[in-house]
């Protein structure tokens, strides 16, 4: 089994006790996840093929608890932990390369663009620092907590800006080289999410029970829909359609040209809440539940095609990865089913509850639990044993 260690206070480093050797993660160099769900869409999706039965390649310990999901870039993994550190490892091994401690607790999932990191922490402060070095390049203070992670959105002069929202209240837009503040639209209530970008709109939920759509040059609000209840989890779009679950237990599909609701439906029981984001799944939709269930629905109508039931609350997302999903239960469970009919392919026991996302990378995908440790899945490694 491989567990962290701090190494002569440098970071943390990952030990592996399989022929004593560190073992590369196979098939993960060609693809990134530099963002939460994959793009900027928050689509969950990744185009890639998971083992019929993963092993356990590395795993390494954070912190007391993992609330912020993995992202990856150029053979790093960066993600945050509740001690209010940053830490990038290695993706092929799980050593640590660098940490960068912030100014509070980090539950949102960091953004990779380039050499820029930005993670934002409950104190408010959005941090820049450079994937290479973990240096500090910027910060930006917001009013209260930076819950969800950042995403990005080119302007019309070509230049790249970071979209966050906070529990004071607003979204803002910043310009990523600078940190310099662009436009903030507030809404009532608290924005939990990272915001979504369809083209030049930036799309999110908020405690104000309404679905916002922007206009990403300026902020100006393009048009609103009131879904029913407060929206923790982000929105997926694709198609000019937006897919959005809430704390009363709907599903809703929104045209964002007309903000005409298509459909919105009750996937399990009354009240049971989707706390966490959807993936888009070719045809299907997959939303998870606090009921313990994933239901996959007809993108068209709503309609249920199957389920699938953990032990545990589904809070943290599923992806879909081609005809298959991934995602973690608060049963400390992860597992893998069939994209076709919901049939269980494999699950593996982590220890904990498990309430961040996966990054697929490649063949492989990283998952953190709610005991501080990080878990990289993906085919054995040719020559050794299954790590365990």
């Amino acid at each position: 089994m491989l567990r962290g260690r701090r190494s002569g206070g440098r970071g943390w480093a990952a030990t592996l006790c399989v022929a004593g050797l560190l073992l590369a993660i196979p098939g993960a160099r060609p693809a990134d996840w530099p963002i939460y769900r994959g793009d900027a869409r928050l689509s969950g999706h990744a185009e890639a093929v998971l083992p019929a039965a993963p092993v356990r390649l590395w795993s390494v310990s954070l912190g007391r608890t993992l609330k912020s999901s993995p992202v990856v870039a150029g053979g790093r993994v960066v993600i945050g932990a509740d001690d209010g550190t940053l830490r990038c490892l290695a993706l092929d091994s799980g050593k640590g390369l660098w940490q960068f401690k912030t100014t509070g607790t980090v539950e949102g999932p960091p953004l990779i663009s380039g050499d820029l990191v930005v993670v934002g922490t409950d104190q408010g402060a959005l941090h820049a620092v450079s994937l290479a070095s973990g240096t500090a390049l910027w910060s930006f203070a917001a009013q209260d907590r930076i819950v969800g992670g950042a995403n990005l959105v080119t302007a019309a002069d070509g230049a790249l800006r970071l979209l966050v929202g906070s529990y004071d209240m607003n979204v803002y837009c910043l310009n990523a080289a600078s940190g310099a503040k662009q436009w903030s639209f507030e809404t009532a209530n608290y924005v939990n999410a990272t915001p979504a970008v369809d083209d030049q709109r930036v799309v999110f939920g908020g405690c104000d029970g309404l679905l916002h759509v922007l206009a990403a040059e300026d902020g100006r609000e393009l048009r609103s829909v009131a879904v029913g209840s407060y929206v923790a989890a982000p929105v997926a779009v694709e198609n000019g359609q937006a897919y959005v679950g809430h704390y009363g237990g709907e599903v809703l599909c929104v045209d964002l040209e007309t903000a005409t609701v298509r459909w919105r439906v009750s996937p399990g029981p009354a009240g049971e809440a989707i706390l966490g984001p959807l993936a888009i799944c070719g045809d299907l939709l997959v939303a998870g539940s606090r009921d313990g269930a994933i239901y996959a629905l007809e993108r068209t109508t709503g309609a249920t095609r199957w389920s699938y039931r953990s032990g545990g609350p589904v809070d943290s997302g599923a992806v879909a990865c081609g005809s298959q999903v991934v995602f973690g239960s608060a049963d400390g469970r992860v597992y893998l089913v069939s994209a076709k009919d919901g049939a269980k392919l494999w699950s593996y026991e982590v220890g904990a509850a498990v309430s961040t996302a996966p990054a697929v990378v490649g063949a492989c995908f990283l998952i953190g639990a709610e005991d501080g440790s990080l878990h990289a899945f993906g085919p054995a490694p040719a020559g050794t044993g299954a790590p365990q």
